[in-house]
């Protein structure tokens, strides 16, 4: 039997543009009270127009990189409401 799929998946790794936002958002959220936050669309634009954003060095850009990746790491493996969240 013939399959046209693959098992082989392609990782995809976090870019430095959504560690950039995943940071903004952060920083803009942690201002707002608990239950408010504000929309992607916001950090986005912020990350787009603030020039002190765009003139990281690489030492800063890898550790957004890591903070995002421990991030989403700590997302997966988190505590769980029900079973089927954990799976």
């Amino acid at each position: 039997m013939l399959n046209s799929q693959t098992h082989y998946k392609k990782s995809r790794a976090p870019t430095l543009q959504n560690a950039i936002v995943h940071f903004l958002a952060k920083k803009v959220n942690s201002y707002l009270p608990v239950g408010y936050r504000k929309t992607l669309a916001e950090p986005k634009v912020m990350a787009q127009d603030d020039p002190d954003v765009q003139s990281f060095m690489k030492d800063d850009e890898e550790n957004l990189i890591i903070e995002l990746i421990e991030y989403q790491a700590l997302k997966k493996t988190g505590v769980c409401a029900t079973n089927k969240a954990a799976s």
